[in-house]
């Protein structure tokens, strides 16, 4: 008996959610539809230590301190963002890519969780733009709820189905 595995197919042209929850509450909750842009930077750097082991391989691991921030725009329509960063709140940001259906109820879909505080708010003003736009950027703080600085979920298969 063999077991078909569905067919991995891109996220391209997904739909994108995006959720601010305050960090007391539970994640992915709130959808916030004001976002624009996003970008994600991890690092976490390692040093590779070599010791006397008969052998050219590195065999230790040392890491520098770890830091994950995210920089984002945000259509500028309500103080809400705001006011978290003027009181230096922490609050969930979840991202979630969703693609294609893979049948039963199943979406293929990559999320990120990450315990968020405001660091940098500067609006883009002028008389010559449409509308208000506002460059945030955050940094990634460890929280209890999540266990994490940041969670990564990824839904990429169905789960098999077994015929009894």
């Amino acid at each position: 008996v063999a077991l078909a595995q569905p067919t991995d197919q891109p996220l391209v042209g997904s739909n994108f959610d995006v959720y601010f929850d305050p960090s007391t509450g539970t994640p992915i909750t709130t959808v916030y539809n004001d976002l624009l842009t996003i970008k994600y930077d991890f690092k976490h750097d390692v040093i590779g230590k070599w010791t006397a082991t008969l052998s050219q391989t590195y065999n230790r691991i040392y890491r520098k301190k770890r830091t994950t921030t995210v920089a984002a725009s945000v259509d500028f329509v309500n103080l809400a963002q705001y006011e978290q960063f003027r009181t230096n709140r922490k609050q969930y940001l979840a991202t979630r890519v969703q693609g294609p259906n893979m049948g039963g109820g199943n979406v293929k879909q990559v999320t990120i969780i990450t315990p968020i505080r405001i660091t940098k708010l500067k609006r883009a003003v002028g008389v010559d733009v449409e509308n208000v736009t506002a460059d945030l950027e955050g940094l990634c703080e460890y929280d209890a709820g999540i266990g994490a600085s940041f969670k990564v979920i990824i839904v990429n298969q169905a789960p098999p189905t077994y015929i009894s």
